[in-house]
């Protein structure tokens, strides 16, 4: 998530936005004109977002960390023992290995990783979106909530302060949310066992999730929510899962967002053209509860913020000897009440 504060330009101001459809561009009215933006679920499209997020990647730490992961084990590698009680390689062990290889291996595993990550999540209805002619391009990808547990019944006040995981328990236990995972056919335990700070970190993810999400889905549908009309993109997400009595869970995820560094000299506001008609057309205008991202920098956690998303949760995976690690940011955009 190679997300850069200047792709932003302060002077761009958004007007009425009709959201894209399937390849074709946004039709705007805007104040400050911002970069053409074209949608497509194509293999052109997957390809391309892939390289542009291979390129941005590239220095990301807990990119990195992925793909050493993936790498053969060195002799006598250091071991980390986690709080869960499961082992893992140091995170200098880690770095060792990414040292014996060269950049450009380096970049072939991000590429395999980023484009295998889009085919899959473009099977079940995502679609890429690329400004100003992929200067910046993005994944976003629909996802559905598991329906709420039995015996909880969020407020129609405030949401939920806590986990509520799919055994009813009020708690965030860590092989707890690792078993939820796997009921939905995400085998984080097969993850875990290759990929370890992968599979801590899509645990984490699932356990923010929990608690700051879902929550708001339930509470929408306990207001009868459901029945509000849907956009072209969510509409295929729902044929595609057939997924008709269960689409007040659908929320849409951001991922794979890059600032084309290829492309010089950088497009003012392609960034955001990429990201808020949509959220704007999803949550304000047709109501959706709320779009879901992770932030994987500082910098991208302020772009973020700029374009209204808040964070809700602050996680650290791939802790050293020493108690350091890489944070990620979950933020949500959810609408004004």
């Amino acid at each position: 998530m190679s997300v850069t504060a200047d792709a932003i330009a302060a002077g761009d101001v958004l007007g009425t936005i009709t959201l894209p459809i399937e390849d074709t561009k946004i039709a705007a009215k805007r104040v400050s004109s911002l970069p053409p933006v074209t949608t497509s679920s194509s293999e052109d499209y997957i390809e391309a977002c892939a390289r542009s997020n291979q390129k941005a990647s590239l220095r990301d730490p807990l990119t990195a960390l992925f793909q050493a992961e993936k790498l053969p084990l060195l002799p006598d590698e250091a071991k980390y023992i986690h709080e869960n009680g499961t082992s893992r390689p140091a995170c200098s062990a880690l770095w060792n290995r990414l040292s014996r290889v060269s950049q450009d291996e380096i970049e072939g595993l991000i590429y395999d990783a980023s484009i295998n990550r889009l085919r899959s999540k473009v099977s079940v209805g995502a679609f890429v979106a690329e400004a100003g002619n992929w200067a910046a391009t993005a994944a976003w990808e629909p996802v559905f909530a598991p329906p709420p547990p039995a015996d909880i019944q969020p407020s129609p006040d405030c949401p939920s302060t806590a986990t509520a995981l799919f055994n009813g328990s009020i708690s965030e236990p860590w092989f707890q949310t690792m078993q939820s995972l796997m009921l939905r056919e995400q085998k984080v335990s097969d993850i875990y066992a290759e990929k370890p700070i992968y599979g801590e970190f899509v645990t984490r993810i699932e356990m923010a999730r929990q608690e700051h999400l879902y929550p708001i889905l339930w509470k929408e549908q306990k207001l009868g929510m459901e029945d509000r009309s849907l956009d072209v993109h969510s509409e295929r997400a729902i044929a595609i899962a057939d997924g008709e009595d269960q689409k007040h869970l659908l929320f849409w995820h951001l991922s794979l967002t890059s600032r084309n560094p290829a492309v010089q000299p950088p497009v003012p506001g392609a960034v955001r053209a990429v990201i808020e008609p949509f959220v704007k057309k999803w949550v304000d205008e047709i109501k959706m509860p709320a779009v879901w991202l992770e932030a994987g920098s500082e910098r991208a956690r302020d772009v973020y913020g700029y374009l209204g998303f808040r964070v809700v949760d602050e996680i650290v995976v791939g802790e050293d000897e020493h108690g350091n690690g890489i944070k990620t940011w979950c933020m949500i955009y959810t609408r004004d009440e």
